[in-house]
Order: structure tokens, then C-alpha cells, then sequence
């Protein structure tokens, strides 16, 4: 009997239609680029679009390599095309935290995660990519509350080691 459920069961991808994994990656809350086997930009949803500043009619075609920090540009290809060669990941199938620049230059904490699809012989990548500047702000004002606190009690400690002193001194 447990057989025969097994034999029955369907995957997902039997189940639920292409226009609902398309419309799951259009509305995402995270930044979701697609690239091809010649690591040309297949996809590019709308939070992309807002947190790189690019709209997808402007990246949809090109090489992915405008998206990435100018000092990574001319390598990256390599790297990418070293990844689909040996097999080797090392940022494929990670999550990392990274700047990332916007077309008006200005820069961004993001936490960028890449992950690797069979397509034929080769391979083709997914970045899912959340802005986390409001993360680290928060973080940078909890340190400073730290730091702050930290001063202050090593503040009250030398005044209370002084007072202390002077209390002998006059005891003396």
C-alpha cells in the first residue's frame, strides 16, 4: 500500500503551473537575477529594479557583469565560467554580505545568496539579493549605545576609585 502512495505522489513542478513559480519570483521581496549560459541577464524582477536603480529593460540582454562592483568586473566572467567547468563553489551556494552598487553609484549592505541551475551541459545562476542597510544601521547605533554605556562605567569607576583615594588620604 505504501508503495502505491509513493508511485502516486507528484512534485511539485507536476502540480503548480509555470505562471505561479513566474509570478512567485515577480513578487518577491528580495532582488531575484537570472543569468543564462553566456552569464547574459535573463531575468530581473521589480525589486531589482528598485534596489539596483535599473528598470529590466536596461540589464535584460547584457552581461550580468554591469551589475557587479566595478573592482569584480573583469574577473567575473572567469569566475563564473570557472564555477561551470570544475564544479568548484565557492560563493555558489552561499550567502555573503557585500556592497552593492546602484546605478546613481551610491552603495548598499545586501546579503547576496547564488545558487546554480542544470541547463543542457551547462549551468545558469539565481541571486536572490535583500538590502540589509537598515540592519546595520541598527547595529551601528546598538554598538554606540555599547560603547557609550562602556564609557560611562568606566567613568563612574574612576571617579569612585578617586573619591576613594581621597577618602584614605584624609583618613591618613
Amino acid at each position: 500500500m505504501f508503495s502505491s502512495i509513493l508511485n502516486t505522489r507528484r512534485t511539485t513542478a507536476d502540480t503548480a503551473p509555470a505562471w505561479m513559480f513566474k509570478a512567485c519570483l515577480d513578487n518577491a521581496i528580495d532582488a531575484v537575477v537570472m543569468i543564462d549560459c553566456d552569464n547574459t541577464i535573463t531575468y530581473f524582477n521589480a525589486s531589482a529594479e528598485e534596489l539596483w536603480g535599473y528598470s529590466a529593460e536596461e540589464v535584460l540582454g547584457n552581461n550580468v557583469r554591469m551589475l557587479v562592483p566595478v573592482e569584480h568586473q573583469d574577473g567575473h566572467d572567469g569566475y563564473v565560467d570557472a564555477n561551470r567547468l570544475t564544479g568548484t563553489d565557492k560563493i555558489v551556494g552561499t550567502s555573503r554580505d557585500v556592497i552593492l552598487y546602484r546605478k546613481d553609484g551610491s552603495e548598499v549592505s545586501v546579503s547576496l545568496a547564488l545558487s546554480k541551475m542544470k541547463v543542457g551541459d551547462s549551468w545558469a545562476y539565481a541571486a536572490m539579493v535583500r538590502n540589509i542597510s537598515a540592519e546595520y544601521e541598527s547595529l551601528n547605533t546598538l554598538l554606540a549605545q555599547v560603547e557609550s554605556g562602556a564609557n560611562d562605567v568606566a567613568g563612574g569607576g574612576a571617579n569612585l576609585m578617586e573619591m576613594s583615594e581621597r577618602d584614605l588620604y584624609a583618613r591618613a
